[in-house]
């Protein structure tokens, strides 16, 4: 579900036949302690990495698509989601350049009509970006 926190908590205050969970430890805490207040079972999925591997034969277009397609379906919030890639560098600004033109023709069919990240995820990836040797490409 994608609610607002305070949502979230008033509808877990309720019994269901099984809460399933992927997500961070703390919210995963938070649903374990409301669950557990109501007996309801639960099943907690480990959330694991997502690596995208394009090599110097890959499909370009092909690769860029679908990886822009994985990360902005569902605010990408599926599992498992991509979460880095790996790219030859002998493609890798012909991948970069084809990546930002696959999630900019996406991003102009969403309709963004949640928050896709809370302020703490944004302040972690901020911090996460200022700490990075690489460069952002997008």
């Amino acid at each position: 579900m994608t609610r607002e926190w305070e949502e979230t908590r008033y509808i877990l205050g309720y019994r269901y036949d099984l809460i399933s969970f992927a997500g961070s430890r703390a919210v995963a805490q938070e649903v374990a302690n409301a669950a557990a207040k109501t007996h309801t079972p639960t099943s907690f999925d480990a959330v694991g990495q997502g690596p995208v591997i394009v090599t110097a034969t890959a499909d370009i277009d092909l690769a860029a698509k679908l990886v822009a397609h994985d990360k902005l379906s569902n605010a990408g919030q599926h599992l498992p989601s991509i979460n880095h890639i790996y790219c030859d560098p002998d493609i890798h600004s012909d991948f970069v350049e084809t990546l930002a033109f696959w999630c900019d023709t996406f991003m102009a069919e969403i309709i963004v009509e949640h928050k896709m990240m809370e302020e703490a995820g944004f302040d972690s990836l901020a911090d996460a970006l200022a700490r990075s040797r690489g460069t952002v490409g997008y």
